[in-house]
């Protein structure tokens, strides 16, 4: 094949071929291709073929499994398409919002996800309305809303518009929803559909896990070590691997298996740490910052001058201000409070997260429980404590109280969690599989991993 020559040629060339490869569905290795496109067309100027260069930027770097990279070059696309009314700028929205909801940020997603499937609309694509749909099930089954979801999945289930790496999904989520609904074997038959479906154009990690974790309930204990372990093969996600981690490690533990329990809980406590540092949407926003901070504007020599004049000019004045205030340094200092920086977030600050939390079916559940001052089985405990460790309200004080310590394991983060909302830690063996003599214990070992405040705060004021 003949080189292309000319860095229009070779931008052209580039971006065709990225196509190419992407729709065919070949392995992504880099964006070394794609960018020499969106090098030549930058991010200034409106075009269909820079904005389909951006765009394509973002299928490559979502392959890639950089979701920061992707966002920041679809909110590009998004801007450069000349018209609204095209089926990629339609494709661009509905990934970025797909995205976004992967980072649980259900505000940026909404109205994407509504402005996609109205264009979808409008253009007759039957595929894109598809996935606003799936992604419409995915919001809903995040906030909770199962009967919605769950309506919405089964009517997906049977599509033939979803894609390739899609068109199965909707069994996941359906396995998902029966298993929240503790409809054990409804959860391993959807799993058991994806698959014998999926012919490995998605990963089967999370099927495994959600079969482990059914399996589990029905007391196939067993089968489900088999399972979870399976979940660890190809996983990628990091909350599925770390669950399978500590379920392996409880496994292990009742089994009497101390080192390979141990060995377990030390991967599961690493791959936590992996969570909470790339927990929230620190990384989005940072590609959100980066996309508007990364468009030069024109500037001509008189705008220079009087940038520059001013810049002195303020110099002058801070310069002057400094000089007056240092005289009266040593009077002010004894007149104006001390503490003028911003408050932190502190772990005070979850007061509503957990009256939120207060309001949901599972702290009834636990309250009944505990009232009625009987033993659980261990897998009503297991299923209760799973709940209580994915429960969405109690998310942000998990993430807090982790990245404020050193490296809490599972037990001693649902022990904080679990006085905060105000139960007695009399009560934690009740709910959690543990001893009372390992209850108290966890008091001792959780003062050496936190700050003083938050033992002060959990521990202290909240007995008071």
């Amino acid at each position: 094949m003949v080189e292309p020559t000319g860095k229009r040629n070779r931008a052209l060339y580039a971006l065709v071929k990225t196509q190419i490869d992407y729709k065919m569905y070949r392995d992504a290795v880099s964006d070394s291709t794609i960018r020499i496109a969106t090098d030549l067309y930058g991010r200034r100027y409106k075009g269909y073929h820079s904005a389909m260069a951006w765009y394509s930027l973002g299928c490559i770097s979502a392959a890639l499994g950089s979701d920061s990279t992707a966002a920041d070059a679809y909110l590009t696309a998004i801007r450069l398409f000349p018209d609204t009314l095209v089926r990629y700028y339609a494709l661009a929205e509905q990934n970025l919002s797909n995205i976004f909801l992967d980072h649980r940020m259900d505000a940026e997603a909404i109205p994407l996800i509504k402005s996609c499937r109205a264009n979808a609309v409008r253009l007759e694509d039957s595929a894109a309305i598809a996935f606003c749909d799936y992604n419409i099930a995915k919001l809903l089954l995040y906030n909770n809303d199962y009967e919605a979801s769950r309506k919405m999945f089964l009517e997906l289930k049977d599509s033939k518009w979803l894609s390739p790496n899609t068109i199965n999904n909707p069994l996941i989520h359906l396995a998902k929803i029966d298993f929240v609904n503790n409809n054990y074997t409804g959860a391993i038959s959807y799993a058991d559909s994806f698959l014998i479906k999926n012919q490995c154009t998605a990963s089967n990690s999370t099927a495994y896990s959600i079969k482990a974790d059914a399996l589990y309930q029905l007391n196939f204990v067993d089968s489900a070590y088999h399972y979870y372990k399976l979940s660890l093969i190809d996983a990628s996600e990091p909350y599925t691997i770390c669950d399978s981690y500590r379920r392996l490690s409880e496994i292990n533990s009742l089994k009497g298996n101390t080192d390979s329990a141990s060995f377990f809980a030390k991967q599961a406590s690493a791959w936590m740490d992996t969570i909470t540092s790339s927990i929230g949407s620190d990384n989005i926003l940072r590609a959100l910052l980066s996309n508007s901070e990364s468009l030069p504007r024109p500037i001509n020599l008189y705008t220079l001058f009087l940038a520059i004049v001013s810049s002195l000019v303020l110099i002058a004045i801070i310069v002057k201000f400094s000089l007056q205030s240092k005289s009266n340094h040593v009077d002010l200092q004894a007149e104006q409070p001390m503490n003028i920086i911003p408050k932190a977030e502190t772990i005070a600050d979850f007061e509503k997260d957990l009256i939120a939390f207060k309001q949901s079916d599972l702290y009834n559940e636990m309250i009944i429980n505990i009232n009625e001052h009987k033993e659980l089985e261990y897998k009503q405990k297991y299923g209760i404590s799973r709940k209580f460790q994915i429960s969405p309200e109690l998310k942000r004080i998990r993430n807090f109280i982790y990245a404020s310590s050193n490296k809490l394991n599972g037990f001693e983060l649902d022990f904080c969690i679990f006085l905060m909302i105000g139960f007695k830690q009399k009560d934690f063996h009740r709910i959690f599989n543990l001893s009372q003599s390992g209850s108290r214990n966890l008091k001792i070992r959780i003062k050496d991993k936190v700050p003083e405040s938050i033992y002060r705060y959990i521990f202290v004021d909240q007995s008071v």
